[in-house]
C-alpha cells in the first residue's frame, strides 16, 4: 500500500507578487552588471584575443625582456 502526499499548495497572490517583484530586481540589476561588464571589458581588454591587457608585460616584450619574472 503506498501512501501519496497531498499535492503541495500554490503560494499566496501576495507571496507570488513578492516572487514576481523579486525576480523582476533579478534580472534588471544582471542587465547592469552585464551592461558595467561590457564597458569594462572593452577599456581593458584586446578586443582580438578578449585577454586582459597586461602593459607591464606588453612593454617588457617590446623592450626583449620576456621571461624575466620580474615586474616593477
Amino acid at each position: 500500500m503506498t501512501t501519496s502526499s497531498p499535492p503541495p499548495s500554490l503560494p499566496s497572490y501576495e507571496t507570488h507578487q513578492l516572487y514576481l517583484r523579486q525576480l523582476t530586481t533579478y534580472l534588471r540589476e544582471s542587465k547592469q552588471i552585464l551592461a558595467a561588464w561590457d564597458t569594462y571589458a572593452d577599456e581593458h581588454c584586446d578586443l582580438e584575443t578578449f585577454g586582459p591587457f597586461d602593459e607591464v608585460a606588453d612593454v617588457a616584450r617590446l623592450r626583449g625582456e620576456r621571461g624575466t619574472g620580474l615586474r616593477p
